[in-house]
Protein backbone atom coordinates (compact mmCIF):
# COMPACT_ATOMS: atom_id res chain seq x y z
CA UNK A 1 0.00 0.00 0.00
CA UNK A 2 1.40 3.38 -0.91
CA UNK A 3 2.22 5.95 1.73
CA UNK A 4 -0.45 8.30 0.33
CA UNK A 5 -3.13 5.59 0.47
CA UNK A 6 -2.20 4.77 4.09
CA UNK A 7 -2.42 8.46 4.94
CA UNK A 8 -5.84 8.74 3.27
CA UNK A 9 -7.14 5.70 5.15
CA UNK A 10 -5.77 7.08 8.43
CA UNK A 11 -7.41 10.41 7.69
CA UNK A 12 -10.77 8.82 6.90
CA UNK A 13 -10.54 6.70 10.05
CA UNK A 14 -9.82 9.78 12.16
CA UNK A 15 -12.69 11.66 10.54
CA UNK A 16 -15.03 8.74 11.19
CA UNK A 17 -13.96 8.60 14.84
CA UNK A 18 -14.36 12.35 15.32
CA UNK A 19 -17.81 12.26 13.69
CA UNK A 20 -18.71 9.27 15.85
CA UNK A 21 -17.63 11.18 18.97
CA UNK A 22 -19.54 14.31 17.93
CA UNK A 23 -22.65 12.24 17.39
CA UNK A 24 -22.04 10.57 20.77
CA UNK A 25 -21.79 13.94 22.52
CA UNK A 26 -25.04 15.24 21.03
CA UNK A 27 -26.86 11.92 21.49
CA UNK A 28 -25.71 11.53 25.10
CA UNK A 29 -26.78 15.09 25.90
CA UNK A 30 -30.17 14.68 24.20
CA UNK A 31 -30.83 11.34 25.92
CA UNK A 32 -29.90 12.85 29.27
CA UNK A 33 -32.35 15.70 28.65
CA UNK A 34 -35.13 13.31 27.61
CA UNK A 35 -34.54 10.93 30.56
CA UNK A 36 -34.12 13.66 33.18
CA UNK A 37 -37.83 13.74 34.12
CA UNK A 38 -37.70 9.99 34.80
CA UNK A 39 -34.64 9.82 37.06
CA UNK A 40 -34.79 13.25 38.72
CA UNK A 41 -37.64 12.42 41.15
CA UNK A 42 -35.53 9.60 42.61
CA UNK A 43 -32.57 11.91 43.19
CA UNK A 44 -34.32 15.14 44.11
CA UNK A 45 -38.00 15.05 45.01
CA UNK A 46 -40.23 18.05 44.47
CA UNK A 47 -41.65 20.19 41.69
CA UNK A 48 -39.69 20.01 38.48
CA UNK A 49 -39.87 21.29 34.94
CA UNK A 50 -36.91 20.66 32.68
CA UNK A 51 -37.89 23.43 30.28
CA UNK A 52 -37.15 23.38 26.57
CA UNK A 53 -33.93 21.82 25.30
CA UNK A 54 -32.81 25.24 24.01
CA UNK A 55 -32.50 26.43 27.62
CA UNK A 56 -29.78 23.83 28.24
CA UNK A 57 -28.22 23.61 24.76
CA UNK A 58 -25.70 26.39 25.50
CA UNK A 59 -23.80 23.87 27.63
CA UNK A 60 -22.84 22.09 24.42
CA UNK A 61 -20.68 25.13 23.64
CA UNK A 62 -18.55 24.06 26.61
CA UNK A 63 -18.93 20.31 26.28
CA UNK A 64 -18.14 19.81 22.57
CA UNK A 65 -14.71 21.48 22.42
CA UNK A 66 -13.75 20.18 25.86
CA UNK A 67 -14.66 16.57 25.07
CA UNK A 68 -13.05 16.64 21.61
CA UNK A 69 -9.83 18.01 23.11
CA UNK A 70 -9.86 15.41 25.89
CA UNK A 71 -10.59 12.58 23.45
CA UNK A 72 -7.77 13.70 21.19
CA UNK A 73 -5.38 14.02 24.13
CA UNK A 74 -6.36 10.51 25.25
CA UNK A 75 -5.32 9.18 21.84
CA UNK A 76 -8.81 8.19 20.79
CA UNK A 77 -8.58 10.05 17.47
CA UNK A 78 -5.23 8.66 16.39
CA UNK A 79 -4.33 6.47 13.45
CA UNK A 80 -3.40 3.58 15.70
CA UNK A 81 -6.16 1.11 16.43
CA UNK A 82 -6.73 0.47 20.08
CA UNK A 83 -8.06 -2.58 21.86
CA UNK A 84 -11.62 -2.17 23.11
CA UNK A 85 -10.49 -2.43 26.72
CA UNK A 86 -8.14 0.52 26.16
CA UNK A 87 -10.91 2.51 24.47
CA UNK A 88 -13.25 1.81 27.39
CA UNK A 89 -10.69 2.87 30.01
CA UNK A 90 -9.70 6.02 28.11
CA UNK A 91 -13.31 6.99 27.47
CA UNK A 92 -14.09 6.59 31.17
CA UNK A 93 -11.04 8.70 32.02
CA UNK A 94 -12.19 11.40 29.59
CA UNK A 95 -15.59 11.36 31.31
CA UNK A 96 -14.09 11.78 34.77
CA UNK A 97 -11.74 14.58 33.73
CA UNK A 98 -14.46 16.27 31.66
CA UNK A 99 -16.95 16.12 34.52
CA UNK A 100 -14.33 17.54 36.91
CA UNK A 101 -13.46 20.39 34.53
CA UNK A 102 -17.13 21.21 33.91
CA UNK A 103 -17.79 21.21 37.67
CA UNK A 104 -14.87 23.57 38.22
CA UNK A 105 -16.12 25.88 35.45
CA UNK A 106 -19.67 25.89 36.83
CA UNK A 107 -18.38 26.65 40.33
CA UNK A 108 -15.81 29.25 39.24
CA UNK A 109 -18.26 31.18 37.09
CA UNK A 110 -21.13 30.69 39.56
CA UNK A 111 -23.42 29.23 36.91
CA UNK A 112 -26.58 28.55 38.90
CA UNK A 113 -28.82 27.96 35.87
CA UNK A 114 -26.97 24.75 35.02
CA UNK A 115 -28.84 21.52 35.54
CA UNK A 116 -26.18 19.47 37.28
CA UNK A 117 -28.34 16.37 36.96
CA UNK A 118 -28.48 16.89 33.21
CA UNK A 119 -24.68 17.13 33.06
CA UNK A 120 -24.25 14.12 35.32
CA UNK A 121 -26.75 12.14 33.23
CA UNK A 122 -24.84 13.12 30.11
CA UNK A 123 -21.59 11.86 31.63
CA UNK A 124 -23.18 8.55 32.57
CA UNK A 125 -24.81 8.06 29.18
CA UNK A 126 -21.88 9.21 27.05
CA UNK A 127 -19.72 6.14 27.73
CA UNK A 128 -22.15 3.48 26.43
CA UNK A 129 -23.35 5.72 23.60
CA UNK A 130 -19.77 6.50 22.59
CA UNK A 131 -18.69 2.86 22.68
CA UNK A 132 -21.71 1.80 20.64
CA UNK A 133 -21.23 4.45 17.97
CA UNK A 134 -17.47 3.85 17.89
CA UNK A 135 -18.17 0.16 17.32
CA UNK A 136 -20.50 1.02 14.42
CA UNK A 137 -17.87 3.39 12.93
CA UNK A 138 -15.18 0.72 13.31
CA UNK A 139 -17.38 -1.89 11.66
CA UNK A 140 -18.10 0.44 8.74
CA UNK A 141 -14.40 1.25 8.38
CA UNK A 142 -13.49 -2.44 8.49
CA UNK A 143 -16.07 -3.20 5.82
CA UNK A 144 -14.67 -0.37 3.72
CA UNK A 145 -11.10 -1.56 4.19
CA UNK A 146 -12.07 -5.13 3.46
CA UNK A 147 -13.62 -4.19 0.16
CA UNK A 148 -11.93 -6.10 -2.63
CA UNK A 149 -10.59 -2.93 -4.22
CA UNK A 150 -8.94 -1.86 -0.98
CA UNK A 151 -6.87 -5.02 -0.65
CA UNK A 152 -3.28 -4.43 -1.78
CA UNK A 153 -1.56 -7.04 -3.90
CA UNK A 154 2.08 -7.59 -3.06
CA UNK A 155 4.88 -9.86 -4.11
CA UNK A 156 7.23 -11.02 -1.38
CA UNK A 157 10.81 -11.46 -2.48
CA UNK A 158 13.46 -12.91 -0.21
CA UNK A 159 14.72 -16.06 1.38
CA UNK A 160 12.07 -18.56 2.30
CA UNK A 161 12.50 -18.09 6.06
CA UNK A 162 12.39 -14.28 5.92
CA UNK A 163 9.50 -14.24 3.43
CA UNK A 164 7.43 -16.60 5.57
CA UNK A 165 8.17 -14.46 8.66
CA UNK A 166 7.16 -11.29 6.80
CA UNK A 167 3.89 -12.84 5.61
CA UNK A 168 3.15 -14.05 9.15
CA UNK A 169 3.66 -10.52 10.54
CA UNK A 170 1.45 -8.95 7.86
CA UNK A 171 -1.33 -11.44 8.54
CA UNK A 172 -1.02 -10.83 12.29
CA UNK A 173 -1.21 -7.07 11.74
CA UNK A 174 -4.33 -7.52 9.59
CA UNK A 175 -5.95 -9.63 12.34
CA UNK A 176 -5.29 -6.85 14.86
CA UNK A 177 -7.30 -4.34 12.80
Amino acid sequence: MTRQRQSEQGLSARHALVLSDLLSIFTGFYLSYRLLPYYRPYLRPGEFSEGPLAVHAWMLLLIVPLWLALLRRAGLHGETRLAWRVVLVRTAEVQLVGLALLSIAFFAFKLQAVSRLLVFGYCVLYVPVSLGLRWVASALLAAHRGHIYSIPHIVVVGTRKRAVEFIRRVQHAEEMR
